[in-house]
């Protein structure tokens, strides 16, 4: 049997498992243990289930950044404190269900083995407890939460559960909806929106996780047929652009009559989006500001909440 972790201690020691449990663990593993137990890294494969014909794998990325090198610094120097979870397949070995990252640390830390509850469950089950318990984490890619959600709701689907957030899909099941607009946090709509987004060509959906392309201008791209979006990124990228909010609009309104072409695209991105000029009266800003302000310590005060106001905003925006 895989090694129990004691729960008091949070220093994990390095040790030879092979020649402890030879090649394979025992097959008659624990089931929905309630201690983790150490298992060899060798033995833990990637997250990979097939429900109903479909293969789903873990849509979060796992990055070699200085995030990873610090977990890897932290799991030296005091241990996994959260172990991860993982089920046991067919070959006998373990599918990561939550702990990616950690696995990744653990290698970096020089371990060969991740502390890990054992749990029991179906495909779907897997599927949907994988997803769940990386959507908790306090920062994910844009793309990761689109197609995390898009894999969560078709698992659903295969369940029998509501699909009519989905094109030309009846209505299964009432409970769904309200179900996953309360896990999600979101309304109906914006879930379709993030299923939507997993139609982006990888190009895009880095510059979408790159905060580069605002969320409802990501959206727009995604109703674009392929060849539509890599006409679309050849021209910014030869012009050297991102297209606006107005600019994706006029597309999306001349696609209603008549194809998008080059000539057409090119003429939309070479329009200069002119702000609108602005102005607050000196005497409105005076009410909020001590008479000793300087103009310059005034200006400094504004530009700062500022910029903390559009980075909420770019998130209120992400979790519509």
């Amino acid at each position: 049997m895989p090694r129990k972790v004691n729960a008091t201690n949070t220093e994990l020691k390095l040790k030879r498992y092979n020649s402890i449990f030879g090649n394979e663990l025992e097959k008659e593993n624990i089931s929905d243990n309630s201690e983790p137990v150490n298992i060899p890294l060798n033995l833990i494969e990637d997250f990979e289930v097939e429900v109903d014909g479909v293969v789903y794998r873990h849509p979060f990325k796992v990055v070699d950044d200085d995030a990873m090198y610090e977990l890897a610094e932290s799991i030296k120097n005091n241990g996994i404190l959260q172990p991860a979870e993982v089920r046991q397949n067919s070959k006998g070995k373990y599918n990561i269900i939550f702990g990616h990252r950690r696995r990744r640390g653990c290698e970096l830390a020089g371990l060969d083995y991740l502390p890990a509850y054992i749990r029991t469950m179906s495909d779907s089950e897997a599927v949907k407890h994988m997803v769940e318990s990386n959507l908790q984490r306090p920062s994910i890619l844009p793309s990761e939460k689109a197609f995390a959600i898009k894999m969560d709701w078709e698992v659903c689907k295969h369940q029998g559960a509501r699909t009519d957030l989905m094109p030309d899909e009846e209505v299964q099941n009432e409970g769904m909806r309200e179900e996953k607009t309360i896990l999600y946090g979101m309304s109906e709509r914006t879930i379709q929106r993030w299923i939507t987004i997993t139609k982006l060509i990888p190009e895009f959906l880095d510059l979408l996780d790159a905060r580069r392309l605002k969320f409802t201008v990501a959206y727009d791209i995604a109703t674009f047929s392929v060849s539509e979006q890599q006409l679309l990124l050849d021209i910014m990228t030869e012009k050297n652009v991102l297209p606006s909010g107005e600019q994706m609009q006029q597309m999306r309104d001349i696609r209603k009559t008549e194809a998008l072409t080059r000539t057409i695209v090119e003429l939309i991105l070479e329009k200069v989006n002119k702000p609108k000029g602005l102005t607050i009266k000196p005497e409105k800003l005076n009410e909020y500001f001590p008479a000793s302000f300087t103009k310059e310590e005034k200006e400094s005060v504004i530009l700062n909440l500022l910029e903390k106001w559009s980075q909420n905003y770019q998130e209120t925006c992400l979790n519509r």
